[in-house]
């Protein structure tokens, strides 16, 4: 078993490292350009020396110095786009001359030819998609669930299509999850449904997707990714464990990264879900979203065969003793106030002081995206309300 500290231990030499969705399929995903350019750089830290394709919005000189002045370095090759012309100007390069593309969302076979992936597409689709779920989990930890045609939702609970499908839609509030082939990340393709209106929007949002999993509303104490990485030395392994901030509608907001440890049974369960996801040709890393129930149940929620928004954080803090000692972290994302120079600034101070270990920072000028400069990274205190208070600090210096 040897040691993983970087991406290029993961998956191997000769490979690029593609984190970006797709321009033309973006699937249940955020909308915004500048947010899905943002995660490009994410991983940048710990790629080691594998060559990653990011946007030149998180590849610029500043973006870097604040790294290095928080004791992050980047020595990965970076190949650079800005805008969606430029992106698949490199994606054809790059498939020309043969180089197999680490793809963490599936790209349209016109654009990344299934020959230049890595991982197979049809191995993503498979264990991506909501609706197999219960395929690659334990019963156990399985919510109530049915997979159900759009078509009887959008007909409503009265008059579904038989009466198992009734009897689902019937139990208010309910989850509705897009069944899709489609990347899905941050809370997107799930809806809280508590009345017939609410069924009736979300299956409108829904449209095109043939299928849709109806699942029971979980009593919902907190919620962890738990991290796993398989390299291709076949060893599976246990990373740890980030607890999801959501808002009232399910959608992502970033995560506390504490620690406490997460319940011994799901991590037994993530190591099941991770050797069946072997089995079927999977080689990275995922992240498992875990309920912690009221009543004491855990179930699983979603499963994630990709890089996560926090598994850098999880990453980082196995492998710098500084992070290990701090009691808890905020991991989230900054817009600026003003310009890109000032959102540097901001963070610089933060990072002298340290409070703040950035892992990205985004330019949308020299990213041609609008909107305004973004940061993602984590807020450091003893204890939550020190981070609180670190929170309305940026908050004052312009960090939103």
């Amino acid at each position: 078993m040897h040691h993983i500290r970087t991406l290029a231990d993961v998956y191997g030499p000769g490979h690029v490292y593609c984190p970006r969705a797709p321009f033309t399929v973006p699937g249940w995903l955020p909308r915004n350009a500048s947010t899905l350019d943002l995660v490009t750089g994410g991983q940048l830290t710990i790629a080691g020396a594998m060559p990653v394709l990011c946007s030149a919005g998180v590849a610029t000189d500043e973006a870097q110095r604040l790294l290095a002045d928080a004791g992050l370095t980047v020595t990965a090759p970076l190949l650079r786009y800005a805008g969606a012309d430029e992106y698949a100007a490199v994606l054809r390069a790059l498939v020309r001359t043969g180089t197999r593309l680490v793809c963490q969302h599936v790209h349209p076979a016109a654009e990344v030819p299934e020959a230049s992936t890595w991982i197979p597409p049809r191995v993503l689709r498979f264990l991506n998609n909501k609706g197999n779920l219960a395929a690659l989990v334990p019963e156990a930890l399985v919510p109530a669930r049915r997979l159900v045609r759009l078509a009887d939702v959008a007909r409503g609970a009265g008059e579904a299509g038989d009466d198992a499908t009734s009897a689902a839609l019937a139990r208010r509030p309910v989850v509705l999850k897009a069944a899709s082939d489609l990347s899905s990340a941050a809370g997107g393709g799930v809806w809280i449904c508590r009345d017939d209106a609410d069924l009736v929007r979300a299956s409108r949002e829904l449209a095109g997707v043939e299928a849709v999993v109806v699942e029971e509303l979980l009593p919902i104490e907190r919620s962890v990714c738990l991290h796993f990485v398989v390299a291709i030395d076949g060893d599976i392994r246990y990373l740890g464990a980030a607890e999801q901030v959501v808002d009232a509608a399910g959608r992502w907001q970033g995560n506390w990264i504490t620690n406490e440890a997460a319940p011994s049974a799901a991590v037994a369960a993530g190591y099941e879900i991770m050797r069946r996801a072997v089995l079927r040709g999977y080689v990275g890393f995922a992240g498992f979203d875990v309920a912690c129930c009221a009543d004491g149940r855990l179930r699983v929620l979603d499963l994630n065969f990709r890089v996560n928004g926090s598994t850098t954080a999880v990453f980082l803090r196995g492998e710098m003793p500084r992070l290990r000692a701090v009691g808890a972290m905020r991991l989230r994302t900054w817009r600026g106030s003003g310009d890109f120079a000032s959102l540097i600034a901001a963070a610089g101070e933060a990072v002298a002081a340290g409070t703040l270990v950035p892992l990205a920072a985004y330019d949308p000028v020299r990213g041609k995206t609008d909107g305004p400069p973004l940061l993602a990274g984590l807020l450091l205190g003893d204890a939550r309300d020190e981070v609180a208070r670190r929170e309305a600090d940026l908050a004052r210096r312009g960090l939103v």
